[in-house]
């Protein structure tokens, strides 16, 4: 007697129309007309999404029927419910080859034997991946196209602090705001995630997700949200394949935060009373990740320019390395033997500290250089509000105009005067041109606030000036740090040894060049102005 077992998957919503008992029924018949024997406790169904296959419970059965020889024949109703990815098919068809399991599909090319089948296989593999990824990938698009054409969130999820109204166009505060408000306002003073985790345990204050104690990710969570900054973004966190599973998950079961300026922002959705102003929670980010690249938890040594050096062949930052009473600055990637050779691997610590705090004392010691920038910036500034107030205005005039075509448009099919191959030709032309309308806002929204960022800078440091310079009075390596946060110094080594200093204040010809690279090994020479 030859028993077989029945391999039965649905893997997509699409598919949920092919049963796994109809699936069974079609399957097993064929077996059996083979000569084949299907006991019941040698059918697996299943309904799994994801592409990997080999974290499958059910599938890790099969596998195991297979390599002990429990079964003769395995019956799937298509090829495709086997593994998609390449390599987990040949290595599955390769075990069954191997225990004499004859592979019996009910539909499609019958499976082929020797090299020649190896490449089918691994061919069509490859095609139900690649598939796999576009519909994946077309679901995301569409839900993003959704959102620009509505100006509405596609999945709106309500924020902790937040309920959406009716028709969903705004938030509106919950009871939980005044906690939202509490955690925002002592983050901006300075408090720590720890320091917040224990204030608010004290008052009381479950978390978000009613537990007796906050986490750190869960504050974190609050304060990277821009909804607390009074404007929504959509799309912001990506499915992906963790790193490391923590229980028996499978497929994109983790996921990514997406930067801001890759995201969506609906200008559409009203956030009532956020807690901070915009300005406020730029700063707050941006606080954020300079104590995270700042953080000395990890360093030995307290070295001046950690993390603000980075190099442009292999956008790493330098570390530093100390020898000899001295240091020098490494590249991130050496060391890395995956890494091309890195053309300035070192550059001289000391010489490299003095030159930047040169220039950045000379700046602050002499009002006229930020003064005369402040003015020339403001007038840019300026300039640039003009030109796109203006150009906003002309989107606007556009967008009505779009709304009226659309609306004439539903008018005419409602009364037979436009036929539907006229009709959908001109709903997809409006549909594209309010599409452009909102990429466009969005851009132009951008470009302004940068430039009101840039501004802003500029005068802060102005009005700041007297106090950073009693900070170059007392030297330390506080103090210089808090200098070059204010100045907002970062330097880009490029090839040749050159290394370009940018600041918060647009200084021409800032640059340290190499003339002979110093390295630790010995060598002479350094990194002058």
């Amino acid at each position: 007697m030859k028993i077989a077992a029945i391999w039965a998957r649905v893997s997509t919503q699409d598919q949920r129309e092919l049963s796994l008992d109809g699936q069974v029924e079609r399957v097993k018949t064929k077996l059996e007309g083979l000569g084949y024997q299907v006991p019941p406790d040698m059918i697996l169904k299943t309904d799994w999404t994801s592409l990997d296959l080999y974290s499958c419970p059910p599938f890790q059965q099969l596998q195991q029927w297979v390599k002990t020889r429990q079964v003769a024949a395995l019956g799937v109703l298509d090829r495709d419910r086997l593994a998609a990815q390449g390599l987990q098919r040949l290595t599955f068809l390769a075990d069954c080859k191997a225990a004499g399991v004859e592979v019996v599909p009910c539909q499609g090319p019958p499976m082929l034997e020797g090299p020649e089948g190896q490449l089918v296989e691994l061919a069509l593999a490859i095609g139900k991946e690649r598939s796999v990824e576009r519909a994946q990938r077309g679901s995301r698009d569409g839900l993003r196209d959704r959102a620009k054409l509505r100006g509405l969130p596609s999945v709106p999820i309500k924020p902790y602090g937040y309920t959406w109204n009716e028709n969903r166009t705004k938030l509106i505060p919950t009871v939980e705001w005044s906690n939202v408000e509490f955690i925002c306002k002592a983050a901006l003073a300075g408090a720590t995630l720890g320091s917040l985790c224990l204030k608010l345990h004290k008052q009381g204050i479950r978390s978000s997700t009613g537990l007796e104690w906050w986490s750190r990710n869960a504050i974190s969570t609050v304060l990277t949200n821009p909804i607390y900054g009074g404007r929504y973004y959509a799309q912001r966190w990506q499915a992906v394949e963790p790193k490391k599973r923590k229980g028996n998950t499978y497929g994109k079961s983790g996921s990514m935060r997406i930067p801001l300026s890759e995201a969506l922002y609906l200008p559409n959705v009203e956030v009532v009373t956020p807690p901070l102003t915009w300005e406020e929670w730029e700063s707050l980010q941006q606080r954020r990740q300079r104590n995270k690249l700042m953080a000395q938890r990890h360093a030995r040594t307290d070295y001046l320019l950690r993390s603000l050096i980075v190099c442009e062949t292999h956008h790493r930052r330098y570390h530093g390395h100390g020898y000899n009473r001295s240091w020098d600055y490494v590249c991130g990637s050496r060391g890395d033997p995956g890494a091309s050779k890195c053309p300035t691997p070192t550059l001289n610590g000391p010489e490299l500290e003095a030159g930047v705090k040169a220039i950045c004392q000379e700046i602050l010691t002499k009002p006229e250089i930020i003064e005369a920038k402040v003015a020339k910036h403001s007038g840019q500034v300026q300039v640039t509000l003009e030109s796109i107030s203006k150009k906003l205005t002309a989107l606007d005039a556009k967008e009505a105009r779009a709304k009226t075509v659309e609306t004439n448009l539903v008018m005419g099919k409602a009364t037979g005067d436009a036929s539907p191959e006229a009709y959908d030709r001109a709903l997809a032309q409006i549909k594209a041109q309010k599409a452009w309308i909102v990429e466009e806002r969005e851009r132009l929204q951008a470009e302004l606030a940068a430039a009101q960022r840039h501004n802003g800078a500029l005068i802060s440091i102005g009005e700041a000036r007297e106090r950073l310079c009693a900070l170059l009075e007392r030297g330390s390596n506080d103090d210089w740090r808090e200098v070059f946060n204010a100045l907002a110094v970062q330097l880009q080594v490029g090839a040749g040894g050159k290394v370009e200093l940018s600041l918060a204040i647009p200084v021409a010809d800032v640059n340290i060049v190499s003339k002979s690279p110093r390295f630790p090994s010995g060598g002479s020479g350094g990194y002058p102005l």
